[in-house]
């Protein structure tokens, strides 16, 4: 999903998200943007395991059940 300032990092382990959140967190550090950890949410979907928290900067970033983008929400179980 990409709208405006959106942006949704999808993968199948936390290693990876993690490495992604990373590098998208270093290549705009470059350019003078940031990830706003107040407004970044993660959210696992699908079968429900325990997965430690994302992190920016040694911050976790909040894991959620559902989340709303642009008028819709969408669920940890897929549905919207």
């Amino acid at each position: 999903m990409d709208f405006a300032d959106d942006l949704a990092l999808l993968d199948h382990t936390h290693e990876a998200l993690q490495d992604m959140t990373n590098r998208l967190h270093g290549l705009g550090k470059k350019v003078g943007l940031r990830i706003s950890n107040r407004k970044t949410k993660t959210m696992t979907v699908g079968k429900q395991h325990f997965m430690p928290p994302i992190t920016v900067d040694n911050q976790n970033i909040k894991n959620v059940h559902k989340f709303q983008y642009l008028g819709n929400y969408m669920a940890k179980d897929g549905d919207v």
